[in-house]
């Protein structure tokens, strides 16, 4: 089974320098923040994480420095929306004013830019725009987006990508009912939907075939023009479960997937995203 697949993926990345998963409740933002932020510090090198989205303005001052290389789907454009600089300072902001910045400060982002002014994306971009990710040697991949249609080319995209050792990181979709959610859909993808600060389940957050579930509710994070604005659903908590996954990944042995918090979707019970403190 899929979700049992990438459980194995997720225990194997979430365990490093003693870092544990905690089955006393899931993880808020600030505790997901410090704890990832400590064992970023003993990584062997800076993570490559593609940012692939609207676009990210690498000259903010939560994130001058942080974007290495940048690639934008051909046509598109000259206006963005903020929704790619806001996931790229959740995953890698500098603390700057208001913002107490993001989970991995070193991190070195790409900024892969697919979707248009108004978030909108063909599926031909956004698998050409993986496969650029890929080619410049991202370690990990988020898309805080999707459609609810199955796309060859999407589909051939994410596949070279899982199959070339990247850490593909998708939202799991906002909206009523249950649904299908593309590329968080597609085998050996880690698909995250959200929780509130309480640890119960975002509303409209999707929990169908999600791997996991991450904090997604008003969050602060950088947007254009050197401001801040509050961003929430599965897209924020694609975002968090990335600069975790990236912060946290390391050898050892994994946990039971069972010691894994939990938090109830109507499609069932979802584990949440943990990188707890462990002893040294």
């Amino acid at each position: 089974m899929r979700l049992r697949n990438n459980l194995a993926l997720l225990c194997l990345v979430l365990v490093t320098a003693g870092c544990t998963p905690d089955s006393g409740g899931p993880s808020s933002w600030p505790d997901l923040v410090r704890s990832a932020r400590e064992h970023a510090e003993r990584l062997d090198r800076d993570p490559v994480i593609a940012v692939v989205d609207s676009g990210v303005e690498a000259t903010h001052p939560a994130l001058r420095q942080q974007v290495v290389q940048a690639w934008s789907a051909p046509g598109l454009p000259d206006g963005r929306s903020p929704h790619g600089t806001q996931i790229a300072g959740l995953i890698a902001g500098r603390p700057h004013g208001e913002f107490s910045g993001g989970l991995v400060e070193r991190a070195r982002l790409l900024d892969v830019r697919v979707l248009d002014d108004t978030g909108q994306a063909g599926p031909g971009a956004v698998a050409e725009g993986i496969d650029w990710a890929v080619a410049a040697d991202a370690a990990y991949i988020v898309t805080s987006f999707g459609t609810e249609r199955d796309d060859p080319a999407l589909r051939a995209a994410v596949a070279r990508a899982v199959g070339a050792g990247v850490v593909v990181v998708a939202a799991a979709g906002n909206g009523f009912g249950s649904f299908d959610f593309y590329p968080a859909a597609y085998p050996g993808v880690v698909a995250v939907t959200a929780h509130d600060g309480h640890g119960k389940r975002l509303a409209l957050a999707n929990g169908k075939a999600a791997d996991l579930a991450a904090p997604g509710n008003d969050l602060l994070a950088p947007i254009p023009g050197g401001r801040y604005q509050t961003i929430n659903g599965t897209s924020a908590a694609a975002a968090v479960a990335a600069g975790v996954i990236a912060a946290c990944r390391d050898a050892g042995t994994p946990p039971d997937p069972a010691g894994l918090g939990t938090v109830s979707f109507p499609e069932g019970d979802v584990p949440a995203l943990e990188c707890q403190q462990g002893k040294e």
